[in-house]
């Protein structure tokens, strides 16, 4: 046995394939993964038939329907008709679903949930014990117990999407692939192999085996090289060593992938007319929406069309006659010719990608589980960070960590690849809980070797400092503490600091946990954290360099209280003849009706919004988002937007308009539930890095006003909205940049009858700027004629 470790190069105490491994403590989480998933279950999952879930009940029910034709003409017909439906979204989950249907005796939900959640404590168990085996029984219990907590792990047991069923089957792959390298365990690679072969039925995981099985290849002939070094070794040819060493352990795991493979392509063939693993198309639009630098890798519905079609939306083009094949090459030729044309603006979309993963998880229906429901945000920034630990300490475990962060990088293409959809972090994360696991591992060894008090304080100072430095660095408090310093100044000041924070936090948690080894391994683990602190530094300074929401700031209105904003218009300038003029106000109010929002324009009420907004006019973007906040048990007020309020173009005649919002509350009404929030933003002109103007925003000679943030304006409605946005973080819009016609804008913040300006928020630090009020003109066929 230590002939064989010194041959594999790990050091571990526990390495991939012994037989030591416990059993019990991964089934204790499994038990806890299990109450937690019943509870679930049964008091808080809503089990909506919404989104996918609705093609998954279709293809389902026809693959029930298959079942019942077993023995019949029509059963070829039958099965057909279901696997040609269900290929798009993957046949695994449907078939699933349709033999649990079977079985319990028609389409009922709760016997489906049930098994589910038997599903999730398997998940929960098998990481534990894959975790245990590759990197030490610490590490297991780390990433069981996260496995079994993760907020988002326990939701998609009440699910009806293939997330619960793909995480089960990912956390089975995983363990027949550690246990598999073992140089004996043969059946483990085929099992492992066979796993992934149905997982890659899912077409966003077609790649999945590929990656795998390459892997394996550079892990069999390192193994191979490695014993070249042992006694009499040298005497073997070292390229044929190699070769034999990765065909031995590949070639299990091929065959296994073939299993499933070879039926699966012969299918495609016979009966479609189609050798090929995915039918329906490689959905390279989601790779060019998912890079796509206006939306930041949000998809809008109007769906960006390729340049060379000469058109700005899909629906748009479609409308007009033309044909476009969504899933044709000559998406993926447009979103590479985009990376050629802006590298740093599409690495900053895959940053916010990154970014948007670490701040949300996945909650699509705003679900509350028992026990777990109020800590989903810290568990999941937790397992963010203990995971990207592990892969920078993976170093020290190289022979189970390459294969298992081979199939990190697998399950995450679809989320780096496409758009942003929060549920396609989920399968990453599984993989994430065995990294975390290893850097607790890390860390307790550490704690062991007579180093408890340094490792306590400088974890400490590490994970409580940082965040504390965080808050306090905030730009608002830079900005309440140096008044002068430009907004933009103040920002590039944050980003500074932050970056610097993150790369000196990385280092010296890396030195500490080095500290009892040799020399080489104190470089090696001071050198892997400066390495992880300055992935995060680079992530947060190209993320912030792009992001528009440093210069957002916003400020609540209570009862009595308002806003106000005039605008100074260019002098001499008067709408043209037919055109219309709107005030628009982008706000979020409590979903309660106590009170009545008020808008004046010149001193006089032009509109109120009803209580609550119930009579603020027509949705401003797709019918199908406020559906999705609804079943998120959100109200219209809960959801910010813009507000549209018509206003005759006379009142910008005198070349002066003031808008005024203000909160009425209703009589009878408790005024302490009534509120509104209204978002504002720093002064910048077109350029980058933005240069804010002293006092009120004002365009000069140096530089044009601009208005960033939620689109005002869009010619198709709801192009600008982005559904996957919404349920992730609760604002639908995608941000714009549009030029602003006014010459000058002042606002000013009213509270007791009196109306200052100079800090325009309740929120701590000096906000100023202008309100997210704008006003618009219009042409008679709604185009945009200015913008103020």
């Amino acid at each position: 046995m230590v002939a064989a470790r010194a041959v594999i190069g790990e050091r571990t105490a526990a390495w991939p394939g012994r037989a030591q491994a416990s059993w019990v403590q991964p089934l204790a989480l499994a038990l806890v993964a299990l109450v937690l998933r019943l509870l679930h279950v049964t008091f808080t999952a809503k089990a909506l038939v919404a989104d996918d879930a609705v093609f998954f009940e279709q293809h389902a029910r026809r693959f029930l329907a298959a079942w019942g034709a077993i023995g019949t003409p029509a059963f070829g017909a039958a099965l057909r008709e279901a696997i040609d439906h269900a290929s798009l979204q993957g046949i695994v989950y449907p078939l699933f679903q349709s033999i649990v249907y079977g079985l319990s005796g028609g389409v009922e939900h709760r016997p489906l949930l049930l098994v589910q959640a038997l599903l999730g404590a398997l998940t929960a168990w098998l990481t534990g014990l894959t975790a245990e085996r590759a990197f030490g029984r610490p590490a297991g219990w780390v990433a069981g117990l996260l496995a079994a907590l993760y907020p988002p792990f326990v939701l998609a047991s009440g699910l009806l999407l293939a997330e619960a069923l793909l995480l089960a089957l990912q956390a089975v792959a995983m363990y027949f692939l550690v246990r598999g390298l073992h140089p004996r365990a043969l059946g483990s690679r085929f099992l492992a192999g066979a796993v992934i072969g149905t997982l890659m039925l899912r077409p966003a995981f077609q790649y999945a085996g590929a990656i795998l099985l390459l892997a394996l290849l550079v892990t069999g002939a390192r193994r191979a090289g490695m014993s070249l070094y042992s006694p009499g070794g040298r005497a073997i040819n070292g390229g044929v060593a190699r070769l034999a060493g990765a065909t031995r352990l590949a070639a299990p795991f091929l065959a296994g992938l073939l299993l499933i493979a070879l039926p699966w392509l012969a299918v495609n063939r016979l009966v479609f007319g189609s050798l090929s693993w995915s039918r329906t198309g490689n959905a390279w639009e989601q790779v060019y929406w998912g890079i796509y630098p206006p939306n930041r890798g949000w998809w809008p519905p109007d769906s960006p069309v390729p340049p060379k079609y000469g058109v700005e939306s899909l629906p748009g083009a479609r409308g007009a006659g033309a044909i476009i094949q969504t899933r044709d090459l000559d998406y993926l030729e447009a979103a590479l010719d985009q990376i050629r044309a802006t590298p740093l603006q599409a690495m900053a979309t895959e940053v916010n990608k990154l970014y948007q993963a670490y701040l949300h998880p996945f909650n699509n229906y705003a679900e509350q589980p028992p026990l777990v429901g109020h800590v989903v945000v810290p568990l999941h920034r937790l397992l963010a960070l203990l995971s990207l630990a592990g892969l920078v300490l993976s170093w020290r475990r190289p022979g189970p960590c390459l294969v298992l962060g081979s199939a990190l990088l697998a399950f995450s293409l679809p989320f780096l690849a496409s758009h942003i959809d929060l549920r396609y972090t989920l399968p990453p994360a599984q993989i994430g809980a065995l990294f975390a696991g290893l850097a607790a591992a890390e860390g307790w060894t550490a704690i062991r070797r007579n180093a408890a008090r340094r490792a306590f304080w400088g974890t400490a100072c590490a994970l409580v400092g940082l965040p504390f430095f965080a808050w306090l660095a905030d730009v608002p408090r830079i900005t309440g503490a140096l008044p002068a310093l430009e907004p933009w100044r103040a920002h590039a000041l944050h980003t500074l600091l932050m970056m610097g924070a993150f790369a000196g936090a990385g280092w010296g948690l890396g030195g500490l946990l080095g500290r009892e080894a040799t020399p080489r391994g104190r470089s090696g683990f001071a050198a892997s954290g400066l390495a992880a602190g300055a992935l995060l530094a680079g992530i947060h300074g190209v993320q912030a360099y792009y992001s528009g929401d440093w210069h957002e700031w916003s400020a609540g209105v209570k009862a009595g209280a308002g806003v106000r904003q005039t605008f100074v218009l260019p002098s001499g300038w008067s709408p043209p003849p037919g055109s219309r003029a709107e005030v628009r106000l982008y706000l979020q109010g409590s979903a309660e009706q106590s009170y009545v929002p008020l808008v004046r324009v010149n001193g006089d009420d032009l509109a109120r919004l009803g209580p609550a907004f119930t009579d603020a006019g027509p949705l401003r973007f797709d019918a199908m988002l406020m559906d999705s906040a609804r079943r998120q048990g959100k109200a219209r007020a809960d959801v910010p937007q813009w507000y549209v309020v018509p206003l005759e173009t006379a009142a910008l005649g005198g070349g002066r308009v003031t808008v005024e919002l203000v909160l009425e509350p209703l009589a009878g009404a408790p005024s302490e539930r009534a509120w509104m929030r209204v978002w504002g933003d720093y002064p910048i002109p077109s350029g980058r890095p933005p240069a804010a103007a002293a006092g009120p925003s004002e365009g000069g000679p140096g530089g044009r006003r601009v208005y960033e943030g939620p689109a005002v304006h869009s010619r198709i409605l709801g192009a600008d909205n982005a559904f996957h946005k919404l349920v992730a973080t609760g604002h639908p819009m995608l941000w714009r940049r549009a030029p602003l016609a006014s010459r000058l804008v002042e606002a000013a913040r009213g509270e007791g009858g009196a109306w200052r300006g100079g800090d325009l928020s309740d929120q701590p630090g000096r906000q100023s700027g202008e309100y997210r009020i704008r006003l618009l003109v219009l042409d008679g066929n709604g185009g945009l004629v200015a913008l103020f």
